[in-house]
């Protein structure tokens, strides 16, 4: 009888010890599959194509695919191809070593830049190339090195970190003012060089794999938190994260600005700054977070160089003076995001081309090899008119008379 009841209290017991072992390994099972997808998890973005063609970098927060090609809207009836090259950058192949007699112009900048949902000609560097072509000087070559949703420091990074190689005699950074913003993500996982110039900057889901994925390891096993809390230091391990995010609350810095201003001239290159015309700087939007307009930025700008010594009579352009000009806003900025249309890029170049002018008037008259045609300089289409507008360009340092009639 007694044997009997012990047979059966144990055959209990192990079924409630069985059922206990189950129900821990499910619940082990479905910890580890959380842990999977938070240490693997991908950026997330709204916008799929952007997803496609943006991606977190090690070394420059954020790059751009390389040799991507893919079909992209244009339109609600309409697609096109968009296309990359090796370095990241937006169009065909570019020559490497940089042919004699080219003076290439490397534009780096956010989505505008870009160009999401823009035809490749009707880009502001397509446009740009289109005009310095019928000009006569075809010797000059412009690279699309825009990335979407970087600022200026990851557009430092990708300078130092990327481009180099390409060999650019002028850097055009094309800068909405609250693009500067986006450099408060980015210093969170930034490493200065021994001179304390930015050197590179690893993307949340990549910066530190290992301690990211101890932590999360930690967060979702109590038994393993313990584990390492106890035995982690014999091992070198910590179950603390390394990197400290950096505060909303740190102050904007255009530091960054001055940074590539030095680095262009350790490689030969000039440098300029492009204020990116945006509608809502022209009519700002109901419920849009306030920032500083484009004329305000300017002046930032100015008085940030002059404090250091260096000279910004051309080294910035701003054309939002022209834009307040136009009519019929929709004719230039799309209503969903007040970026430039491809009539608006188109209407941006022509000024944007005469600043490149008057910053680097050498562009005029280079040493062009027998290879290249020599620029015939003829009457030139760097003026103001698109599709019956006419408007006079804002900067009042003349520009020689073979460039704009």
């Amino acid at each position: 009888m007694i044997r009997s009841l012990l047979r059966t209290f144990s055959r209990f017991l192990a079924a409630v010890v069985l059922f206990g072992l189950i129900l821990c390994a499910v619940e082990v099972w479905f910890r580890w599959n959380r842990l999977d997808s938070v240490v693997n998890k991908a950026p997330r973005n709204s916008e799929p194509l952007v997803s496609q063609v943006v991606k977190p970098s090690s070394t420059t927060f954020l790059e751009v695919t390389p040799l991507l090609k893919t079909e992209m809207p244009v339109s609600l009836t309409e697609q096109a191809l968009l296309r990359t090259n090796e370095f990241g950058t937006r169009g065909e192949k570019i020559a490497i070593p940089k042919p004699p007699g080219v003076f290439r112009v490397l534009c780096l900048g956010g989505s505008g830049i870009f160009g999401m949902g823009v035809r490749e000609e009707e880009t502001l560097t397509g446009h740009l190339q289109l005009l310095f072509a019928e000009t006569g000087l075809k010797h000059v070559e412009f690279v699309n090195a825009g990335c979407p949703g970087s600022g200026p420091l990851t557009n430092y990074l990708r300078l130092r970190q990327r481009f180099i190689a390409l060999q650019p005699d002028l850097v055009v950074l094309c800068l909405r003012p609250e693009e500067v913003e986006l450099d408060r993500d980015v210093r969170g996982g930034l490493t200065l060089d021994e001179h304390g110039n930015p050197a590179f900057a690893s993307h949340p889901n990549l910066q530190a794999k290992e301690s990211h994925e101890l932590a999360a390891l930690c967060e979702e096993f109590a038994t393993a938190d313990w584990v390492i809390g106890k035995a982690g230091p014999l091992f070198g391990l910590s179950n603390t994260n390394a990197s400290v995010p950096v505060s909303s609350d740190e102050p904007i810095s255009l530091k960054p600005l001055v940074s590539m201003w030095s680095f262009t001239q350790s490689i030969n290159a000039d440098l300029m700054i492009s204020i990116v015309p945006n509608a809502w700087d022209l009519e700002p939007q109901t419920g849009r977070a306030p920032s500083r307009n484009a004329l305000a930025f300017d002046r930032d700008l100015h008085a940030y160089f002059a404090d250091r010594g260096i000279d910004s009579l051309t080294l910035i352009h701003n054309s939002i003076q022209l834009f307040e000009q136009t009519g019929d806003r929709t004719l230039f900025f799309y209503e969903k995001n007040g970026h430039l249309t491809p009539t608006g890029n188109s209407l941006y170049a022509r000024s944007l081309a005469k600043s490149i002018v008057d910053h680097v008037p050498e562009i005029l008259q280079p040493e062009i090899p027998p290879t290249l045609p020599a620029p015939s300089l003829k009457s030139s289409p760097l003026n103001t008119e698109t599709q019956g507008h006419s408007l006079p360009l804002t900067r009042e340092k003349a520009v020689p008379q073979q460039i704009v009639r």
